[in-house]
């Protein structure tokens, strides 16, 4: 008998070893005095690009963006120098010295400030007004489009930085949304001021259809209390409702610091 229990506990612990085998593992990346960890299970892979900024001149549709190190999670065959929506997530760190010459990442910067200076309720910038506008939230890098709705928006204080984060797209056109178009976002600065960390992840929102489907010909007449509606489901639902779950998405932006 005493045998036979020996070699059942081995056979259970050479069957559970696969098992404890299977974590994610997590990746450290430390690069010009900013560190992150993220595991595999949100990418695979970081590109790291020093942009080193647009002309201050800049004649081009669109904003200059400012000299910043940025941070790219990708997976195998993402587009790692392309837009903020072909890969898993960016995570940009700006001098805050270089805005001055940057009129828009200026307004944002000092957007921020105000905010994580005078801490007012950010419930109000989730509202939608009458009118389908809304009080948009500090936003870097600058992108083209209109912030339509911002939802589950929160202060976020770690050891080395303060800053919010919150959901939110962008649009330029009125249509109902769809899961994979939403962000989940983090804009902060650390502790004395001299550094803006923006982190920027694609998420998908379980509880919006998949695709568009065929739009009601009344829909535009009905747009602000579907944004209304929109905004009250993503603040009910639960982090696991989205994908990435928003505590992994939270424990890369926990894991933001400072070196030297």
């Amino acid at each position: 008998m005493r045998i036979r229990f020996l070699i059942l506990l081995l056979v259970l612990a050479l069957s559970a070893a696969p098992v404890l085998a299977q974590a994610d593992p997590v990746h450290v990346v430390s690069f010009d005095g900013f560190r992150f960890s993220f595991d595999e299970s949100l990418a695979t892979n970081v590109d790291i690009w020093q942009f080193p900024g647009d002309p201050v001149d800049w004649e081009a549709p669109g904003w200059p963006q400012s000299p910043h190190t940025r941070f790219t999670l990708y997976n195998e065959g993402d587009e790692t120098r392309g837009g903020l929506l072909q890969v898993p997530g960016v995570i940009s760190v700006y001098p805050v010295a270089d805005f001055e010459s940057y009129p828009a990442n200026q307004d944002q910067y000092q957007q921020l400030q105000t905010l994580l200076a005078e801490r007012p309720d950010l419930e109000a910038t989730m509202a939608v007004n009458d009118d389908g506008t809304g009080e948009s939230l500090p936003f870097l890098p600058i992108v083209t489009g209109v912030q339509v709705i911002r939802a589950r928006a929160g202060y976020v204080q770690t050891e080395t930085l303060s800053g919010i984060a919150y959901v939110t797209l962008f649009r330029l056109d009125v249509s109902p949304f769809v899961a994979s178009e939403f962000l989940y976002t983090f804009q902060g600065l650390s502790s004395d001021g001299s550094i803006y960390v923006s982190a920027v992840f694609n998420i998908d929102a379980g509880m919006f259809p998949a695709e568009m489907g065929v739009m009601d010909e009344t829909f535009d007449e009905q747009f602000i209390p579907y944004l209304r509606d929109s905004v009250s489901q993503l603040n009910q639902a639960e982090p696991f409702d989205f994908e990435p779950t928003l505590d992994r998405l939270e424990a890369v932006i926990g894991s933001f610091g400072f070196e030297g």
